[in-house]
């Protein structure tokens, strides 16, 4: 893919976002909304060590500026989106108690309790954001503390 190829691609997801305030997802089956919702995980894995695209300095202050559009950082900081989720998660084995998974009530505690697990599992193989020490160090933490490590162990 060319820079004049990421543009266009990063047009068509802010286009996307505009029309259904969301960001694509893996998950309803559509293969452009799979395709754009690939380029979007890439890109932030790319932000993050600032290679391929995201070493061009122009694409990357793009990026860092679209990710900062209070429309769309809601969405796209990988940063405040993944430790939102972690507090979620906290709450929730706080005062749930559990992440039994036989104890899914609902889509948005079945997503929860695949979050955590995958989570994990990245930290296990240090892969994702747990290449990124910010990631895997937050991670460590929650993951010993008494009030979590029982319900992390048991998945």
């Amino acid at each position: 893919m060319n820079n004049t190829k990421w543009y266009k691609k990063l047009e068509d997801l802010i286009k996307y976002v505009d029309k259904y305030n969301l960001p694509p997802t893996f998950y309803n089956g559509n293969k452009h909304e799979v395709k754009l919702a690939r380029w979007v995980e890439l890109q932030q894995e790319d932000y993050l060590s600032k290679t391929n695209y995201m070493s061009n300095y122009d694409i990357y202050e793009k990026w860092t500026n679209f990710i900062s559009n209070p429309k769309y950082s809601l969405f796209f900081n990988i940063f405040d989106n993944w430790e939102k989720t972690l507090i979620v998660a906290k709450y929730y084995i706080e005062n749930i108690n559990c992440i039994e998974t036989n104890l899914k009530a609902n889509i948005s505690v079945d997503n929860l309790i695949n979050w955590i697990s995958e989570q994990h599992q990245n930290y296990i193989d240090k892969s994702s954001l747990m290449k990124y020490d910010k990631f895997h160090n937050k991670w460590d933490k929650f993951i010993k503390d008494e009030k979590y490590k029982y319900y992390i162990n048991s998945l």
